[in-house]
């Protein structure tokens, strides 16, 4: 073949079929291809042959469409190392391959080539194993009546060549000769020939079980295929290879961006956990190669758009291997794919630059992932026009999860209720705003609301004073669920007067009744401080507004294990210094220990007063926030009719 397959550093990467048993032997000086004594025996099964024979006949079929130039199928790789034979002639010892290898030869055998094969394959030790090859394969025997087999590895390659003939089976001479002429020519082997000691490269490659990553294979098929389509066959070799290696250049810039700790472990969370589980079992690395996300969500956003008969049942290589038709145009869908890829990445970039649309997406996917799904969210995006659109329609989504989450659904048909989300939620905020209500025991909702706070924070127009949420936190994970004032008072709460003398001056503020009593209580006792009734006393006070989610916050664990009934002063001194140290504490949990939202000036305590104030805070600010996303949804509403 005269086209020259290259990598970024001008080096052959692909060799068909063909030369695979031929020039690459030739060119290089080797006689033929050993299976050295490590290696294990053939296992393919007929599924595993079956399947291969389908695939190039797909393939096939999509070259009678559009005609084979500049097209092939890459059947992976093959990795070799250089070495004697036993009579000293030089070989290419097969560290990962064999079975691809050993199957080519069968079906060769099959379609009358055993000319190019014959002697190109060697099983170092297995003598009876190449013996069987040799005498029963390359002779064709094996195809019409059954050997004597004494070596599993024998069953194996017996049932495989069954499988090879009943796959032929009723196929005309002609289609038979089209199907060589495409495996010979159009499949082609990525080969790797790495240096450095053989027994290490075996150790290494069969060790992780992926001798090459998904990310690998993707960049050899867009670098060998779309290079070519760009140009429609009207390019010299020169301008392809020049094509190549700004095409790597620009993978490369790719990966570094997806290598990123923030990108990654942002974007790694849109990926649904089925999708991360298939693709892991295809060999998509996402820890060694981030650049696999972006792959994978490229698939997740893809699949959906495809026609229904054509949508993919699983992640794997295959949804790549021929790149992707969305313009239903024929013989450009590899350099479509690569095109496409780009642009996706840029659009990936673009949200995580993007202040709100940042935390927006970080929200629903950490917090209400179940009912978040990825590709809806893209065709938002597509669908929506402009990047004030795709923000508010991120706010319903946000709206219509938290909704969800304080007032399932199925709930509310029970109850007949007849609130729209925007009603729940403001019912929800009363709740929040009545400090009788616990929220300490119901941590998944308190955790929705308190991040939502930190969401809101950096959204506002006044947000360029406040950081970005790290992705970690996001979710609650590496934090619990602070009470700002104890659960049990220490000594020096106890005894500090001024402190449940505020408490009471806010239970008559609050409850006019209850407050009467309270105080009636509290004359009783405040002669004497030190007796068990003060004690008791004070234990009903701070029970007062305890759970509500005025007197919850959440806080980093590396900064919270060591409170346990720590007063307030301590708590604030300790967190602060942890901020100006460097420490990520939330924005809520700061302006908390910082008394921003409470109007009191009283940094040395905290009371009820300052937990109803806080809770009164929060219930304002997430409501404020839900009827403006409200109204942005009828501005949108009108604007759409009077479009």
């Amino acid at each position: 073949m005269t086209d020259q397959k290259n990598t970024t550093n001008g080096e052959r990467l692909e060799y068909s079929v063909r030369e695979v048993f031929t020039d690459f032997l030739e060119n290089n000086g080797r006689q033929h291809y050993r299976i050295p004594d490590y290696q294990r025996g053939y296992k393919w099964t007929p599924e595993n042959a079956t399947k291969l024979l389908d695939d190039v006949d797909k393939f096939r079929a999509t070259l009678d469409e559009t005609g084979n130039e500049g097209k092939f199928y890459c059947l992976q790789n093959i990795t070799l190392c250089e070495a004697l034979g036993e009579a000293g002639e030089k070989v290419y010892n097969v560290v990962d391959g064999q079975q691809r290898l050993t199957t080519l030869v069968v079906i060769l055998s099959y379609l009358g080539e055993k000319d190019m094969v014959d002697g190109k394959l060697e099983y170092a030790i297995r003598t009876e194993t190449h013996r069987f090859i040799n005498d029963q394969i390359l002779s064709r025997n094996i195809f019409s009546k059954e050997p004597e087999i004494k070596r599993k590895d024998q069953y194996y390659l017996y049932a495989v060549s069954q499988a090879v003939r009943d796959w032929f089976a009723g196929k005309s001479p002609e289609e038979k000769e089209a199907f060589t002429e495409v495996l010979l020519n159009n499949v082609e082997l990525i080969v790797n020939t790495p240096e450095g000691e053989e027994e290490r490269t075996f150790a290494n490659l069969n060790g992780a079980k992926v001798p090459l990553d998904g990310a690998d294979l993707i960049r050899a098929i867009l670098m060998t295929h779309a290079a070519k389509e760009r140009y429609h066959g009207e390019a010299t070799d020169s301008q392809i290879n020049e094509l190549r290696v700004r095409m790597g250049m620009e993978i490369d810039q790719m990966g570094a961006v997806w290598g990123n700790d923030e990108f990654s472990a942002f974007f790694s969370q849109m990926i649904p956990e089925g999708t991360a589980k298939q693709a892991a079992e295809a060999g998509f690395n996402t820890k060694s190669f981030p650049l696999n996300l972006l792959y994978i969500l490229f698939y997740e956003k893809c699949r959906t758009q495809l026609p229904e008969e054509k949508q993919p049942k699983a992640f794997s290589f295959d949804f790549f291997e021929y790149g992707v038709d969305l313009d239903g145009k024929p013989g450009n869908d590899n350099w479509e794919l690569y095109a496409e890829l780009r642009k996706f990445h840029l659009e990936m970039q673009d949200w995580f630059a993007d202040r709100a649309v940042y935390h927006y997406l970080g929200y629903l996917f950490f917090q209400h992932k179940g009912q978040t799904k990825f590709s809806d969210v893209y065709r938002e995006w597509e669908q929506t026009g402009s990047k004030e659109a795709f923000r508010n329609s991120l706010r319903r989504r946000i709206v219509a999860a938290l909704a969800e989450a304080y007032s399932p659904k199925s709930e509310r048909e029970k109850t007949e209720a007849g609130l729209n989300d925007y009603e729940i939620l403001r019912k929800m905020c009363e709740e929040i705003a009545d400090t009788k209500q616990d929220w300490y025991d119901n941590r998944v909702l308190l955790a929705h609301n308190l991040v939502l706070l930190d969401v809101i924070a950096a959204t506002t127009n006044a947000s360029k004073t406040i950081s970005r949420l790290p992705a970690a936190f996001f979710t609650v994970n590496k934090e619990d669920i602070e009470h700002i004032g104890c659960q049990t008072p220490n000594d020096n709460d106890i005894n500090d007067r001024g402190k449940w003398e505020e408490y009471v001056r806010a239970f008559k503020e609050n409850d006019e009744k209850k407050g009467k009593e309270v105080e009636k209580k509290w004359k009783a006792v405040n002669e004497d401080p030190t007796s068990p009734k003060w004690k008791k006393f004070v234990g009903e006070l701070n029970q007062a507004g305890l759970n509500s989610i005025g007197n919850l916050a959440l806080l980093n664990l590396s900064v919270n294990r060591g409170y346990r009934n720590a007063s307030y002063s301590q708590k604030r001194r300790d967190i602060l210094y942890n901020f100006y140290e460097g420490k990520f504490i939330r924005t809520h949990t700061l302006q908390v220990f910082a008394k921003v939202k409470t109007d009191n000036p009283d940094m040395s305590r905290w009371t009820f007063a300052d937990i109803k104030a806080n809770a009164s805070h929060i219930a304002e600010t997430i409501r404020k926030w839900v009827d403006e996303t409200g109204e942005k949804k009828e501005e949108t509403k009108d604007k759409k009719q009077n479009d």
